[in-house]
């Protein structure tokens, strides 16, 4: 894929304080249009669009005033309103390119849109939209970061497990040296009796004994003890559910430290259900039937629940600080913006 830059756009252009984004009008969905309300859930634009953006503010700098601005959908085509809901720009062009990147526009003065091979400047001070022909000069092409896929199950062709006697298993591990741009295999010899499932982490086996379930290193030494009615991973290699007869709880593994410390129980027992589905920022509950979110201080090892009614959200994505959520079905259908204290910003 190529990546451009743009170089230059005439004398339209006047350096301006980059625009940020502004969560005091919130998207809200009526069926299946979409507008703006306050954080009470007072409509402050109706609902008339296919899709819309957060606002953005644009600052004009040297005192004059800064205008919210959000990129609004129709029919596939965009267009730009204001905060009362005036239209700026009618949804009549392919793409609006400034309020994403940088390195095409640089968040200047004028907003550039395109239809079809033409572009055009929106004004922000004057509204005026004027034909205009931006220079772009290709740059590298850059190649994605590989992502080496490592121990997952026995079927992942990066993991092959070989019985080699009654008692012992050899199971290799294939990793991709970029250095060399070659595979290296790691080989471990491991007591088949601690083997039952090979599963998820690329650092650590689950293992199963009469007493349960448990977390095992790939040289056999026991992190987790194997006493729990199942267990999986959770985030990172480092958060894994568990469970016993009063539910799910959670724990923090780390097999470098001392072994009074390979384990640490973040959250007791006692979740009905447990979910990754947070990205970096916690985890999905379920406390006596309410589903909800566990949102997680990495740093402290400690999270703070949200318990949000019974509807399940899977996918969460995070606004004004994490306040608010972008929220998800278990279908991974985007369904509308959710306040942490239960408001659904949608009907």
């Amino acid at each position: 894929m190529k990546l451009f830059t743009l170089v230059a756009l005439c004398c339209l252009l006047n350096t301006v304080v980059p625009a940020q984004e502004v969560y005091s009008l919130i998207p809200y969905r009526q069926d299946s249009l979409w507008g703006f309300c306050d954080s009470a859930k007072k409509v402050i634009v109706k609902p008339r669009y296919d899709k819309v953006d957060w606002f953005f503010k644009f600052e004009a700098g040297q005192g004059r005033p800064y205008q919210l601005v959000s990129i609004v959908t129709k029919g596939n085509k965009n267009g730009l309103i204001d905060s009362t809901g005036k239209v700026l720009v009618t949804c009549a062009y392919d793409e609006v390119l400034s309020f994403y990147d940088p390195n095409i526009f640089d968040y200047r003065k004028s907003i550039l849109l395109r239809k079809g091979k033409s572009f055009y400047a929106y004004a922000i001070q004057s509204g005026k939209i004027t034909a205009v022909r931006p220079t772009f000069a290709d740059t590298a092409e850059q190649e994605m970061v590989r992502e080496v896929m490592l121990a997952c199950d026995v079927t992942d062709k990066s993991v092959v497990v070989e019985q080699k006697d009654s008692s012992t298993a050899m199971v290799q591990k294939r990793e991709y040296q970029s250095a060399s741009e070659s595979y290296r295999w790691d080989t471990f010899y491991i007591p088949t009796q601690q083997i039952r499932k090979i599963d998820c982490s690329d650092r650590l086996l689950y293992s199963r004994k009469a007493g349960g379930w448990g977390l095992i290193t790939w040289s056999g030494t026991e992190i987790i003890p194997s006493q729990y009615d199942s267990i999986f991973e959770l985030d990172r290699g480092m958060y894994y559910a568990v469970k016993l007869k009063e539910g799910w709880g959670i724990m923090y593994v780390n097999e470098t430290t001392p072994d009074s410390l390979k384990y640490k129980v973040i959250a007791p027992p006692g979740y009905r259900d447990l979910r990754a589905g947070l990205s970096s920022k916690g985890f999905v509950i379920n406390r006596d039937g309410q589903w909800g979110i566990l949102l997680f201080d990495y740093a402290e090892n400690k999270g703070t629940e949200y318990l949000l009614g019974t509807e399940l959200y899977t996918k969460y994505d995070f606004y004004n600080g994490g306040n608010i959520a972008a929220v998800y079905d278990s279908h991974e259908k985007f369904l509308g913006y959710l306040n942490l204290n239960g408001t659904r910003y949608w009907d």
